[in-house]
């Protein structure tokens, strides 16, 4: 399979499939961690791979068997992953920076994400112009939170 998609689609899809799976697999633990005390006292980056994870399981690996996402061509598929863990790794460089989860967690353009199965697959523009909004919005939000406060 591996061989097929890396001629066919892109030599990228393996990596990013293993990048899911990581995300999947660290968020395996921290449910666990969730069930026992709640996500409230994890930290920023912990809080991260599950919203990753609820975005890969809802937007990516969940679908309905008679609606129009009932089929993915691969390639919008590598698309929506891609857009889905480039938005975890824009994610993760912010919180390093000092930027808090909580404001990125209520982007109007984070809730697109879920929906971008829905996109019909020749509309891939809707993927470039949705990645582009959402790591502007993600900077700019970020920008001002952490931004030097100036005194009067």
């Amino acid at each position: 399979m591996k061989g097929w998609y890396a001629t066919h689609v892109s030599p990228e899809w393996a990596t990013l499939r293993d990048r899911a799976r990581e995300v999947l697999a660290r968020d395996d633990k921290i449910q666990q961690i969730i069930r026992l005390v709640g996500e409230d006292v994890l930290p920023d980056d912990q809080k991260l791979t599950a919203l990753t994870a609820s975005l890969l399981k809802n937007g990516y690996l969940q679908q309905g068997a008679f609606g129009p996402d009932s089929y993915c061509p691969p390639e919008k598929g590598l698309a929506i992953l891609g857009l889905l863990l480039g938005f975890n790794e824009k994610a993760e460089k912010l919180l390093d920076s000092g930027c808090p989860l909580s404001l990125l967690k209520g982007l109007d353009e984070l809730v697109e994400l879920t929906h971008l199965r829905e996109i019909p697959a020749e509309k891939t523009e809707i993927f470039d112009d949705l990645r582009r909004r959402l790591f502007d919005r993600m900077e700019t939000v970020c920008r001002e939170r952490i931004a030097p406060r100036r005194e009067k």
